[in-house]
């Protein structure tokens, strides 16, 4: 589980990934079930990233959008298990907990440790 701080004068970027070796669910970004009621859940986040399918590019998911209907379109609607995340959050006071998040940084100790295989 990571906790998240918003620093209140400009974005933090935090890179790591998402899932543990013990039971893994995807964190939803986005609630509503049709294009007239879809919403962002976390107003702290400015954005994710995400690489794609092909190695070319990025899908990204955005905390500025405000419209239904484009926030229902957007390519990245949830942290999935076993992938790698690149969060932006904007300025403010705030925090957010991401379960199953294990945030990397060069500082980061060995026990965050990537594996194949869980013990």
């Amino acid at each position: 589980m990571a906790i998240l701080i918003q620093n209140k004068d400009f974005p933090l970027f935090y890179t790591g990934w998402y899932g543990t070796c013990d039971e893994c669910e995807a964190f939803e970004l986005i609630s509503g079930t049709n294009a007239s009621n879809y919403a962002r859940i976390y107003d702290e986040i400015q954005a994710i990233f995400i690489v794609s399918e092909n190695k070319e590019g990025t899908l990204p998911y955005s905390g500025f959008q405000n419209i239904p209907a484009f926030i229902g379109i957007m390519p990245l609607k949830k942290l999935e298990c076993g992938k790698y995340y690149k969060i932006i959050l904007k300025p403010g006071e705030g925090s957010i907990e991401i379960p199953n998040f294990i945030s990397s940084t060069i500082s980061s100790s060995d026990e965050n440790r990537l594996t194949i295989n869980c013990k």
